[in-house]
């Protein structure tokens, strides 16, 4: 599991200096990014954390490319299957936890390498994840 963890996280790494290279390379990074999709697919919770905390990083020089690149990659009919097979795997193993998770890495209260102090949720934090519950509730 761990030597699985380290390989994504490598390949977010990779993936992550790649979103920095010029527009004409983008072919080639949509194979990489479809690569790195498929690897989360096996363990999206784990896949999920490392992705926000070492790819959704925008570097301070040549960060337009990011954008740019992040945008074709969103827009990518290929990258959105594999999304859409991730969320549904997700809603088959976490279907009451889904929400929590994807705060919890959101908000970065988890990392990939260490385990921090135990925090609690305020009163802010539960109306964040009722809101969400209710919104997906409301518009499925």
């Amino acid at each position: 599991m761990i030597n699985n963890l380290y390989r994504i996280r490598n390949l977010a790494i990779k993936l992550n200096n790649s979103m920095h290279l010029t527009s004409g390379a983008y072919s080639s990074l949509e194979k990489e990014y479809a690569n790195f999709m498929s690897e989360i697919a096996k363990s999206p919770t784990q896949g999920y954390l490392i992705k926000q905390q070492y790819l959704n990083i925008e570097h301070k020089h040549n960060g337009n490319m990011y954008v740019i690149n992040s945008e074709r990659i969103k827009k990518s009919p290929v990258i959105n299957a594999i999304k859409k097979q991730i969320d549904d795997k997700i809603n088959e193993l976490y279907p009451k936890t889904k929400i929590v998770r994807k705060y919890i890495i959101e908000d970065k209260r988890i990392s990939a390498e260490f385990i921090k102090e135990k925090k609690g949720y305020n009163i802010f934090d539960r109306f964040i994840i009722n809101t969400l519950k209710l919104r997906e509730i409301l518009f499925k």
